[in-house]
C-alpha cells in the first residue's frame, strides 16, 4: 500500500513537473517581442553603433525576451515624418531630433535647443530637474509617443566654406540649419534642410555654412571634405537634444521589467554617447588639423551678449502671440535661469575662461 502510494505520488510529482516546464514553455514563448526601431543616423556614424550595443545588450539581459530590431535613417520612413510614422505603429521605436516636431507643436524648439540657449550640461539638468522632460512629454502626447530617454549632444559646429570671424560678417550669407530665428533677424539667408541633404548642400554651394552636428558627427557626414572652416560656438542649436521614443500602444503591451531594462539601458547610452562624442571630436580636431586642409575659428563671446538679449525680446514676443505650452517652456526656463545660473557661475570650475596652456599647466600649443 505503501508503495503504490509512493508510486502515485511521484507520478504526481512527474505529471506536475511536466505541466509546470510545458506552462513555463509557452510563457516565454508568448513572453518574447519583437519592436523595429529607426534612428535617424546613418550605420557608419558612432551613435548608430552604440545603439546597436545596446539593442544588443537588452536582448542578452533580458535572455532573447526583448529584441530590437535597429534601423538606419530613412529604412522605414524619412527623417521629417518619422515622428509620426512611429506613433501610428509604423515601427516601434525611434530616435531622432525634436525640432522636427515643431510644425505638430512650436514649443518643442525652445526645449529642445533653440537659438542663444542653454549648454549641454544646463540642458540636462532643466531636462531632469526642473522639469524639462516633463513638458516634452507634453508635445509626444500629441502624436502617441512615450519619451524614453534624452540624449543630449555636445556643442554643434558650424562647417563653412567661409572663413567667418564674427558673427556680424555672416550677413547676406546663405545658412542651412533648422533653427533659423537669430540668423533669420540678422540678415543671414537661412536654409532648412533635412540631414539627407547637408553634404550635398554645402558641396555644390547651395549655401556657404551649415550646421548639423558635433565634428566627428559631421566629419562622418563627410561635411568636414567640402567645408575647409569649422567655426564654433553653438549659437543655432544650441547642444541640443536627441530624444528616444515608443510608441504607447507596444509600450504599454510591455512588461514592467522589461519597461525597465529598456528605460535604463537607453539613459546610459545617453551619457555614453556623449562623453565618447565630445572625446572623438577633441581626437578629429587634432587629426583634421593635422591634414593642413581645415581650420579651426571661435567667435567672440562680446557678440553673444548683445543676441542673448534680441532673442529673449523674440522669446517674448512668440510667448505673447502663442500662448499655452510655449509660454509655459520659457516660464520653465526662465525659473531655471534664475535659480541655477547664480550658482553656476560662483561655483564654476577654477579653470573656466583660462587658454588651454594655463588649465593644463604647461605648454599644449593652438
Amino acid at each position: 500500500m505503501k508503495r503504490r502510494c509512493l508510486q502515485s505520488l511521484w507520478l504526481s510529482v512527474v505529471c506536475l513537473s511536466l505541466s509546470l516546464t510545458a506552462g513555463m514553455a509557452f510563457a516565454a514563448d508568448a513572453d518574447k517581442y519583437v519592436w523595429r526601431f529607426q534612428a535617424v543616423h546613418s550605420p557608419n556614424q558612432l551613435v548608430y553603433h552604440l545603439f546597436q550595443k545596446t539593442v544588443d545588450e537588452i536582448y542578452e539581459a533580458s535572455g532573447g525576451r526583448m529584441k530590437i530590431e535597429l534601423y538606419p535613417g530613412g529604412a522605414l520612413a524619412g527623417s521629417m515624418e518619422a515622428f509620426q510614422a512611429c506613433g501610428d505603429g509604423v515601427f516601434e521605436m525611434h530616435s531622432s531630433f525634436p525640432t522636427y516636431l515643431k510644425g505638430v507643436e512650436p514649443a518643442i524648439e525652445p526645449m529642445v535647443g533653440a537659438n542663444m540657449t542653454m549648454s549641454d550640461t544646463d540642458r540636462m539638468i532643466w531636462l531632469n530637474e526642473a522639469g524639462g522632460s516633463e513638458l516634452l512629454q507634453k508635445v509626444f502626447d500629441k502624436v502617441n509617443l512615450r519619451l524614453l530617454a534624452t540624449q543630449m549632444w555636445p556643442s554643434d559646429v558650424l562647417s563653412s566654406s567661409k572663413p567667418f570671424k564674427s558673427f556680424a560678417e555672416m550677413k547676406g550669407s546663405k545658412f542651412r540649419t533648422s533653427s533659423p530665428t537669430i540668423a533669420t533677424a540678422n540678415g543671414i539667408a537661412v536654409v532648412t534642410l533635412p540631414l539627407e541633404e547637408v553634404f550635398t548642400a554645402i558641396a555644390s554651394g547651395a549655401v556657404d555654412m551649415a550646421e548639423f552636428g558635433y565634428l566627428e558627427y559631421n566629419r562622418g557626414l563627410g561635411v568636414t571634405d567640402v567645408a575647409r572652416y569649422s567655426i564654433w560656438p553653438d549659437f543655432w542649436n544650441c547642444q541640443f537634444v536627441e530624444t528616444i521614443v515608443v510608441n504607447k500602444d507596444a509600450w504599454n503591451k510591455l512588461p514592467k521589467d522589461l519597461q525597465m531594462l529598456i528605460t535604463h539601458a537607453f539613459k546610459a547610452n545617453a551619457l555614453e554617447h556623449w562623453t565618447k562624442a565630445l572625446y572623438s571630436s577633441a581626437k578629429a580636431m587634432q587629426e583634421l588639423k593635422a591634414n593642413g586642409k581645415n581650420e579651426f575659428i571661435r567667435l567672440d563671446k562680446q557678440e553673444f551678449i548683445a543676441l542673448r538679449k534680441q532673442m529673449y525680446g523674440i522669446e517674448q514676443e512668440q510667448a505673447a502671440k502663442r500662448d499655452g505650452l510655449l509660454k509655459e517652456t520659457y516660464n520653465s526656463m526662465y525659473d531655471f535661469y534664475k535659480v541655477y545660473y547664480p550658482y553656476k557661475v560662483i561655483a564654476a570650475w577654477w579653470g573656466d575662461g583660462l587658454t588651454a596652456d594655463e588649465q593644463a599647466g604647461f605648454p599644449i600649443g593652438k
